[in-house]
């Protein structure tokens, strides 16, 4: 079939999913049939057809299960703790990160102490910073917020010293090292990135973007097909909190 042809079939699909193979009509989108049918159909605005459910977070604050928590900075699991704050499972998906973070932290002072080059600390601060931006979700669910300010502390008190130029350390500085603006720029950047992380800022996007979205569902529920006089919904009952289970 040419494509001159294919431009003059129909555009409607029919129940089993495949294309309509009947040729449109002149000056028209679909065959005569179709033509029929949606010519009578409007999309129209109504009351809503979902009674609007508002966001309530849970209040529930643990004793002796499990201090994990979800994005929204809900204690979600029902699990007894262990001698830390949290369960097993959750333990085991904390201990890695605290062991790679050990790893680096001892790190920084390594290469103070043993002459290492200024870049190579430098590089070194900036992996640790990229580390927690990449798993900022496990600073949220183990509430992490002192280790994130420390290390923001950190970063601050490192462009303080580069800024007025009193680094004193056993770091090696030669004339190949980066020089002190760049470093500055990208510790400035890796800052402002931190701060946007912190577990209770995270929480009150988390919570302010459901709330949007909710809002945003419900309101599509305003919208109805109408076809010989009778209105058909778009979403019906129960389909809008699965939709917004897909875009939180």
């Amino acid at each position: 079939m040419s494509s001159q042809s294919r431009s003059q079939c129909c555009d409607a699909l029919t129940v089993k999913g495949r294309n309509c193979r009947n040729y449109a009509m002149r000056d028209s989108k679909w065959c005569f049939q179709h033509h029929k049918k949606f010519s009578n159909i409007l999309i129209v605005h109504t009351a809503p057809f979902v009674q609007f459910q508002p966001i309530v977070f849970s209040q529930h604050t643990p004793s002796n299960t499990c201090h994990y928590r979800n994005k929204f900075g809900e204690y979600v699991c029902k699990n007894e703790k262990l001698c830390s704050k949290f369960c097993k499972e959750h333990n085991d998906i904390f201990s890695p990160f605290a062991t790679t973070l050990k790893k680096m932290i001892k790190l920084v002072d390594f290469y103070k102490n043993n002459h290492y080059t200024i870049d190579s600390f430098f590089k070194l601060l900036t992996n640790i910073c990229l580390f927690f931006l990449k798993h900022k979700d496990i600073i949220v669910s183990f509430d992490l917020s002192q280790i994130v300010e420390s290390l923001i502390n950190m970063v601050t008190d490192n462009v303080m010293t580069l800024t007025h130029g009193t680094f004193q350390t056993l770091l090696i500085i030669h004339y190949k090292s980066k020089p002190f603006g760049i470093v500055i720029r990208i510790l400035l950047n890796l800052r402002d990135q931190l701060m946007y992380i912190r577990p209770q800022l995270q929480i009150e996007r988390a919570r302010a973007t459901l709330i949007s979205n909710n809002i945003k569902v419900n309101k599509l529920t305003e919208i109805c097909l109408k076809q010989y006089e009778k209105n058909v919904p778009v979403f019906c009952k129960g389909i809008d909190q699965h939709i917004l289970k897909f875009i939180v």
